[in-house]
């Protein structure tokens, strides 16, 4: 992963502009790139000069956000803040810039809060993760089911802790930051109460703004919306139009050779269109591969022995469906209304059967 400002949260400062006052120990002189974030990455905006050790950088900031300081000789070295017009003092070592202290920012500290809480459940995740890799090395069927149902109520416990952060913390932007950002599994209906209690500098902020369209987004993707339309050609050469699939119930499955758990899925996926299909169950799996590699795409459905539809995502339907991580499903009806997102494996073994009756 996975992993990712106005208003009140500053409105007790009274500085005019971003101060940031640095020390680095074990650096004489040398440079720092400063640069912030932009589509998810980072966007050279000036540099700053180390003299002696120490630094000043300034900047009026109309709103908090994050800055990298990124040490131009050594682009691995590098520290990540959150600032608004604060006066800030930056100590640390040029071996560790990453962990420098960082003083006189509430922003910051609001993040340094968020991102604490927020790793003890990400080192848990890892450590399940080691775990079903052992069980699968085992073939421990049953053991990995179990891992399975603890990292999903490990993403539960992610999810908590970015929900309370946004309701504790309604008049920060790293709020609207959080939800849009750190959420692998995002919600309409659990997010979007929050985001409304969120205040309303926050909602004007970039990141608000950023969340209050994805929100828009995905209201037409809640259960029971009619699923957006979309077109795309076969493996096969024919024209696969979704809502041409109206009286079929359908699984659209977004994946890619190169994810393993979408892999390990196929076997699944195969099994209950061999079972349902004669009933009206198909899937339309979409791969957000690059056209570059359609040839291991190409023989990955080989491998897998996948029995239904397969395109090649050419026209970027993953944005339309919102799609963050994959893999990821949407189920729908026979009238092509949304039923379910992310099931897989036996939750989706056992929504068919609910609708199937068998």
């Amino acid at each position: 992963m996975a992993i990712a400002f106005v208003g009140t949260l500053a409105s007790c400062n009274t500085q005019s502009e971003l101060k940031v006052t640095a020390t680095i120990d074990g650096l004489e002189n040398g440079k720092f790139i400063v640069a912030k974030i932009e589509e998810n990455r980072p966007t050279n905006i000036d540099t700053v000069e180390v003299k002696d050790g120490k630094f000043t950088y300034t900047e009026k900031m109309d709103s908090p956000d994050f800055r990298l300081f990124i040490l131009e000789e050594n682009r691995q070295k590098g520290v990540f803040v959150f600032v608004g017009n604060d006066n800030v003092t930056l100590k640390g070592s040029i071996d560790s810039i990453d962990k420098a202290e960082i003083t006189g920012s509430k922003s910051q500290d609001l993040y340094s809060e968020l991102i604490e809480s927020f790793k003890k459940v990400q080192e848990e995740k890892g450590q399940l993760y080691q775990e079903a890799q052992m069980a699968q090395m085992q073939k421990d069927s049953l053991k990995l089911e179990s891992i399975k149902d603890a990292i999903e109520l490990n993403d539960k416990k992610a999810e908590k802790v970015v929900y309370e952060f946004a309701k504790t913390n309604k008049e920060t932007v790293l709020s609207a930051w959080a939800l849009n950002t750190i959420i692998q599994k995002f919600e309409y209906d659990s997010v979007n109460p929050i985001y409304e209690g969120l205040s309303q500098d926050v909602k004007d902020s970039k990141y608000g703004k950023d969340l209050g369209e994805r929100l828009t987004k995905l209201a037409k993707l809640a259960t029971g919306a009619v699923a957006p339309d979309f077109t795309l050609t076969t493996t096969t050469e024919e024209e696969y139009k979704l809502s041409s699939q109206k009286g079929k119930v359908i699984l659209i499955d977004f994946w890619a050779h190169w994810c393993k758990p979408c892999r390990a899925e196929n076997p699944n996926n195969v099994a209950l269109v061999n079972k349902y299909g004669k009933d009206g169950f198909s899937i339309a799996g979409i791969s957000v591969d690059r056209p570059a590699d359609k040839d291991k795409w190409l023989a990955a459905i080989t491998a897998d022995g996948i029995n239904y539809p397969q395109m090649l995502d050419t026209k970027e339907i993953n944005k339309q469906y919102d799609v963050r991580f994959i893999p990821t499903t949407i189920l729908l009806d026979k009238e092509g209304k949304i039923i379910g997102k992310n099931l897989r494996g036996e939750e989706l073994a056992k929504k068919l059967a609910e609708i199937f009756g068998y």
